[in-house]
């Protein structure tokens, strides 16, 4: 394997942790006074773009009759509390593949020369005081792929 596939699915690994963070500090939105769980309204929503309309009464509804279906509030509705629950997600993330961490500020790209200790008198960071750290462990993620992360890519283009 090369790097670049380890590098690969070190991404894919941290950004699916990233997703199962935010889900879990947002499990569920509120419509009419009930707390609907939004991964349920995400895969009801996903379905109903799929296979719908649902909850329509028409013949062969896969709503009808199912309980689980009992507080969709039809996709237009479920699509603006969909939007509204992940305006928290962030316009860029950082995501580190070595470490497989992630964070929304820009990461530094030096740090303290560890001959000097920052004091500016070595011949290692050139009296700089600082050494530049390697960038290709950094990747930034945009607003739309993690939304095609939380939501799948077919949702998130809908809302």
């Amino acid at each position: 394997m090369s790097n670049s596939g380890k590098t690969d699915k070190a991404y894919e690994r941290t950004l699916k942790s990233w997703a199962k963070d935010f889900m879990e500090k947002h499990p569920t939105v509120q419509h009419n006074g009930i707390d609907l769980s939004l991964q349920r309204l995400i895969n009801q929503s996903t379905f109903d773009l799929f296979y719908g309309p649902v909850k329509d009464g028409s013949f062969g509804d896969p709503a009808e009759g199912d309980s689980d279906w009992d507080n969709y509030p039809g996709f237009q509705t479920a699509c603006k509390l969909i939007s509204d629950a992940t305006k928290d997600v962030p316009s860029n993330l950082y995501i580190d593949t070595d470490a497989e961490t992630w964070q929304e500020e820009e990461p530094e790209y030096t740090e303290k020369c560890p001959m000097c200790l920052g004091l500016d008198e070595c011949s290692s960071c050139n009296n700089a005081g600082v050494i530049d750290l390697p960038w290709d462990a950094w990747w930034q993620v945009h607003k739309p792929d993690l939304m095609a992360m939380l939501l799948g890519k077919e949702l998130a283009r809908a809302l």
